[in-house]
């Protein structure tokens, strides 16, 4: 039976594929803001810049998500804060920005019902064949607090810096169950029946934690009614230090520890890398409404079996909107109206097939005479799981968003 449990962890630990993509899921398109770094605010974007400078504020703004999903038949759903940030003017046409959002979310629980098997002929060790399946649950991500210097360098020529630090924490356990097969003879069927009772179990917990940090350039240039925007996101070394933990029925762990050691902690670094780049473009088709598209790429986070149960995958998107601002005459405590409709498409690319993410998207937003705003997000897709085996997951998630701006007291703000 020892030699059965360190098999069992061995091959689990290691080669399991019913868990999440690398260190979870990306969420930071989960949230309605700006697509670009040198708007800081959707306030930028909505008043062409000029306002803001000539009147310069502060802006506090959070968002809260609420998500809800199927996936095989069953209902998933949970709530999280999305996005906090604050930006306020440095001097005339400098803005710096202060936020923090969730950058990775892994929060999921799965049974693999599926009967596996561990056969003597594979294994010399085995004296006979081992029935199992298990059940996985992750909780955890990577968080990202970021100071972000936005910059209107000429009259249509404007450049963002941000630097942000990663951090966070995912646990992962799994429970691993050893069932004893047993075969019935059956006269109306030739093959007779098996039934599984349930012999044993293990558990393996694993925590890792994150530390690392990304800068990230971007660029805008503004010519007559187009705007065109470059960006791309450098990360430093990622550090993931991951805490094993063994529990079972066992008395003694000595046994195992060829396999695995219990307890054991294992430290190493994801390499430095460009981690994504993005190229953006909008037509301001008059003055209360635009169209917009932007291509990005992501590149994958290297895969550790120490950390990851599957591999990051490199992640190709296509995202388009329309925008149209709506000014209000009859209340006077309305100032306008935002409406945006737009559409998203991504491909999740692995080494042998790819995934898909796909919907659409709505946000309106009414600002009042004060200028704060507040706004409701939809996001509705369908997301493809052909690695693992799944199926189509349907999802709907949405987000409320507060924007309070205030009065910037900045001396020599008109030099």
């Amino acid at each position: 039976m020892w030699v059965i449990k360190a098999i069992l962890c061995s091959s689990l630990l290691y080669s399991s594929y019913m868990s999440m993509y690398g260190f979870g899921d990306y969420v930071e398109d989960d949230y309605f803001r700006s697509s670009f770094i040198t708007e800081s605010s959707d306030y930028f974007v909505e008043n062409n810049f000029s306002p803001i400078w000539l009147d310069p504020k502060s802006i506090f703004s959070f968002q809260y998500n609420f998500k809800s999903s199927d996936l095989n038949s069953s209902s998933i759903s949970k709530s999280y804060l999305s996005a906090i940030s604050y930006s306020f003017p440095l001097k005339k046409s400098k803005y710096c920005t202060i936020g923090f959002n969730p950058y990775t979310i892994s929060n999921a629980n799965f049974y693999d019902y599926r009967y596996k098997s561990l056969d003597t002929g594979d294994i010399s060790t085995l004296s006979e064949n081992i029935i199992y399946n298990s059940i996985y649950s992750n909780s955890g991500g990577i968080s990202k607090a970021y100071i972000n210097l936005s910059s209107q360098l000429f009259n249509n020529f404007y450049i963002g810096l941000k630097f942000a630090s990663l951090f966070g924490n995912l646990e992962q356990n799994i429970k691993i169950r050893t069932y004893d097969l047993e075969y019935e003879a059956d006269d109306s069927q030739a093959d007779g029946t098996y039934t599984y009772s349930a012999n044993d179990s293990i558990l393996i917990n694993k925590v890792s934690e994150y530390e690392g940090s990304s800068i990230q350039l971007e660029s805008k240039y503004d010519i007559n009614n187009i705007e065109f925007i470059f960006s791309t996101t450098y990360n430093l070394p990622l550090k993931v230090s991951s805490n094993y933990f063994y529990g079972s029925s066992l008395t003694s762990l000595e046994q195992i520890q060829t396999y695995i050691q219990p307890n054991q902690n294992i430290v190493y670094e994801n390499k430095s890398m460009f981690k994504n780049f993005a190229l953006g473009l909008k037509y301001n088709l008059d003055d209360m409404s635009y169209a917009f598209l932007k291509l990005g790429k992501q590149n994958s986070f290297e895969h550790n079996t120490d950390s990851m149960y599957l591999p990051d995958p490199d992640i190709y998107s296509i995202d388009i909107g329309y925008n149209l601002i709506s000014k209000i005459f009859i209340s006077s405590k309305l100032n306008y109206m935002n409406y945006r409709l737009g559409a998203f498409y991504k491909v999740m690319k692995f080494q042998d097939m790819s995934d898909y993410d796909y919907g659409i998207i709505f946000n309106y937003k009414i600002r009042l005479s004060d200028m704060n705003s507040y706004s409701f997000f939809v996001k509705a897709g369908n997301k493809t799981y052909n690695h693992i085996d799944l199926s189509k997951e349907r999802y709907c998630l949405v987000g409320l968003k507060l924007e309070n701006l205030e009065k910037w007291f900045l001396k020599g703000v008109e030099k």
